[in-house]
C-alpha cells in the first residue's frame, strides 16, 4: 500500500497526528481538501515511546536489561516466593514470554553481547537461559556468604564480549565461568578470586 499510494497514507497519518507536532505543521498544506478531522490526541508528542506499567506501587520492575541487539527488554517482578522474569519485545512493547525462577529474589540479569543468552542471578545460583527458546540451559552454583544480607550477594554479572566467559562478583569473591567448547550449554569454573 505504501508504494502504491503514499500520498493517501501520509495524508491519513497527518490527519491523526497531534495538532502541534512538527510533522503536521510542516505538511499541513498536503492534507486532502475538505478533510476536517480533529485529533483527540494530546497536542504534542512526548519523547516516551513505550511504557511498562506496574500493577501497584509495590509491583515495579527491579531490573531492566536490554539486549545489545535491542530485541529484548527483560523485567523482574517479585510475586511472593516466585519471581517472574518477563521478556518484552523492545520494539513493540509486547510481552513475548514469562520465565519463572524458583527463588524469592532475582539479584541481577545480564544478556550476552550477541543476545543469545540471558544470565539470571538468584541467591546461590546463576541460571543461563537460551534466548531463542527461553529454556534454561544450565544452573551454575555460587556462594552467597550471608543470604540474609542481600547486599553481600552478587553485585556484578556480565558476559565477555565473545560470550565464552561469565563473571559474577559479590562482596568477597569474583567467579569466572568458561563455556565448554565441546558442549556450548555446559559451563565450568575457570577461576575464582577471593578479596
Amino acid at each position: 500500500m505504501v508504494a502504491a499510494s503514499p500520498a493517501q497514507l501520509y495524508s491519513s497519518a497527518l490527519t491523526f497526528a497531534p495538532e502541534k507536532s512538527l510533522v503536521k505543521k510542516a505538511f499541513i498544506d498536503h492534507l486532502t481538501r475538505g478533510t476536517h478531522v480533529r485529533s483527540k490526541m494530546e497536542p504534542t508528542w512526548t519523547a516516551e515511546l513505550q511504557a511498562i506499567e506496574a500493577f501497584d506501587r509495590y509491583d515495579y520492575p527491579k531490573y531492566l536489561p536490554l539486549s545489545a541487539d535491542n530485541r529484548f527488554l527483560v523485567s523482574s517482578f517479585n510475586r511472593g516466593h516466585v519471581n517472574e522474569v518477563k521478556i518484552w519485545n523492545a520494539l513493540t512493547g509486547t510481552l513475548q514470554n514469562t520465565l519463572y525462577t524458583d527463588s524469592d529474589a532475582v539479584d541481577l540479569m545480564s544478556f550476552s553481547l550477541d543476545g543469545m543468552l540471558l544470565a539470571i542471578c538468584v541467591p546461590g545460583f546463576v541460571d543461563i537461559w537460551n534466548a531463542a527458546t527461553w529454556a534454561r540451559q544450565n544452573r551454575l552454583s555460587q556462594t552467597c556468604d550471608n543470604p540474609a544480607r542481600r547486599s553481600e550477594c552478587t553485585t556484578t554479572l556480565s558476559f565477555s564480549t565473545d560470550g565464552s566467559f561469565l563473571m559474577s562478583q559479590n562482596s568477597t569473591k569474583v567467579t569466572v565461568w568458561r563455556r565448554r567448547q565441546e558442549d556450548e550449554t555446559a559451563w565450568e569454573i575457570h577461576y575464582t578470586y577471593d578479596f
